[in-house]
């Protein structure tokens, strides 16, 4: 054999070796491609790639569900009872939710609950085209219809089903979402259908509330209570699971014992925070009527709304202007100062000590002060300033009246159209309070364990510091704020921690330029490298064999 067939037919020979290596190489990047794709599908491998990690579950999220399913579980065990399982519903089949870029993020979201609780949380889809019957237990007198967009968090009896849209949030006026809500939305539906009893909050209506919009009623449903409306005190009884009254921008007196008359709405409400572990939340603005009764009850906790008496049961209400803070030019707009001590401090701490702490804001407020029985505190013995009110029941009983926020100093309290009062160091113009009766009851015979049965009053002077252009704004903090006070008064595991996520634009799944030129670069110009690199190699080897 000549030295060019040699030549010739190593060529053929290596060539062929080439040819099989490429397409077993092919074959074998298909077939891990298919493996992997299916194990992906099954135990939910894969990358948050949003810039915000959308529906990435937070730690606060994880140790929040944690803690309460071990709970439930340590309680399910002691009775014989079942173990805890918690079904989130998907009511569309898996592909056509994928496909929709709404959808594909609570779902996500889900499937990330699913993975880090096993045991508890399973995923169903349920086909409502074909099978509409599947889904007609969840349809109440105020859901009249369940959606293929619908998401139903079930444990046991209990239910919430929720619309899809209630998983983000939206600019006031438009459909456009800012934030998707996913992980507190999911947090507090669990916690809502897995607690025993759902704690009930009442709303008030038979003092002529004036509701602007539902965004207090709706957060107090993110927050896990169960709300009821009472429009007679005395002839409603409450339910045993009550654990807040709310009493929102009230046109009337309540009822009280005059002599003549022993119907008494007040002695309802003071029996229900005395008694118990219970709370009264009341909201007011410069526009409430002079409310003796009412108010009168109120300063027996330390808070007292702030007006200038102008004849015999004739008052005109104080209006804050706070220019130095104001986001409007009548100033009548502005940031409330955060208390810093005391319970009011310890309440809004996290807010305080965020790296930007979250503002807060308050429009057409009417100032708070402390009831004069009260004994105002300045300074301690250290001479630290101190904000609050102090008032001995006897019996070992006291009540605490606490600032969460003021107006700045400089800030006054406009009468009449002329500046009545100045907000000082020493005076301050209260904005948002909270009184707390404390109370504890041993829990063992030898005194090792002490429950906390403490009863809570918060009084708010603007109506508008809840409404939902404030409530669902993504740059002020008015709903954590709130969602910190639910938990201080409520004692429940509400997520009162979780924040909700923004986008960094309107289009969810559009990404950076930055960060779609890295991914470019990553997906190109390494994979093309490493194909240059090999060939070099190959050439370099036949050219020597």
């Amino acid at each position: 054999m000549n030295k060019g067939s040699l030549f010739g037919s190593r060529r053929f020979k290596y060539g062929s070796m080439s040819a099989v290596i490429t397409v077993l190489v092919i074959a074998a990047v298909i077939i891990f491609n298919v493996i992997f794709s299916a194990l992906a599908a099954k135990y939910t491998w894969y990358i948050d790639l949003t810039r915000e990690g959308i529906y990435t579950l937070s730690d606060n999220c994880i140790d929040l569900l944690d803690e309460t399913f071990t709970r439930i579980a340590d309680e399910r065990k002691a009775a014989g009872e079942e173990p805890l399982k918690v079904k989130i519903r998907f009511c569309d089949l898996e592909d056509n939710i994928m496909e929709n870029t709404s959808q594909r993020y609570v779902l996500m979201t889900a499937k990330e609950l699913a993975e880090e609780f096993p045991d508890v949380v399973e995923i169903e889809y349920i086909n409502i085209w074909e099978n509409p019957t599947a889904v007609e237990k969840y349809k109440t007198s105020v859901l009249t219809s369940i959606l293929s967009t619908h998401v139903i968090i079930e444990s046991g009896t209990e239910y919430r089903a929720y619309e899809i849209n209630k998983f983000y949030l939206t600019n006031s006026g438009t459909t456009t979402p800012w934030a998707y809500f996913g992980e507190k939305r999911f947090a507090s539906g669990i916690l809502a259908v897995t607690q025993a009893e759902s704690p009930v909050a009442a709303v008030l209506t038979g003092q002529g509330e004036i509701f602007t919009d539902t965004a207090l009623i709706e957060t107090l449903d993110t927050a896990g209570y169960e709300v009821i409306s009472v429009k007679d005190l005395v002839n409603e009884p409450l339910p045993d699971n009550c654990r807040l009254i709310v009493c929102y921008n009230p046109t009337a007196d309540f009822v009280d014992s005059d002599g003549i008359s022993d119907i008494s709405e007040i002695s309802v409400i003071e029996k229900f925070l005395a008694d118990n572990n219970h709370s009264f939340m009341v909201y007011m603005s410069p526009t409430s009527p002079k409310l003796p009764v009412l108010e009168g009850y109120l300063e027996l906790w330390g808070i007292s709304f702030m007006r200038e008496q102008t004849d015999v049961n004739k008052y005109n209400s104080y209006t804050v202007k706070d220019s130095s803070n104001a986001l409007t030019g009548d100033g009548l707009t502005f940031i409330g100062e955060y208390e810093q001590l005391g319970l009011g401090g310890s309440i809004t701490s996290d807010l305080r000590s965020s790296s930007v702490p979250r503002k807060v804001i308050f429009k057409n407020a009417m100032p708070i002060t402390f009831a004069e029985e009260f004994e105002v505190i300045h300074a301690n013995e250290n001479g630290t300033p101190l904000a609050y009110g102090y008032k001995d029941l006897g019996s070992g009983f006291s009540r605490e009246a606490y600032f969460l926020f003021n107006a700045s100093e400089g800030a006054v309290a406009m009468a009449d159209g002329r500046e009545a009062l100045t907000s000082t160091a020493n005076s301050k113009l209260g904005l948002m309070t909270i009184s707390r009766q404390q109370r504890y009851v041993q829990e063992d015979k030898i005194g090792l364990s002490v429950a906390d049965l403490s009863s809570y009053v918060f009084a708010c002077g603007s109506t508008e510091a809840v409404s939902k252009a404030l409530l669902e704004s993504n740059t002020y903090g008015n709903s954590e704020l709130l969602m910190k006070v639910f938990y201080e008064m409520g004692k429940e595991n509400i997520p009162a921690s979780l924040s909700i996520t923004p986008f960094s634009d309107t289009t969810i799944d559009t990404l950076t330029i930055d960060r779609a030129n890295a991914y470019t670069i990553v997906l190109t110009v390494i994979p093309a490298a490493i194909v240059f690199g090999i060939g070099i190699y190959v050439i370099i080897r036949r050219k020597y064999l």
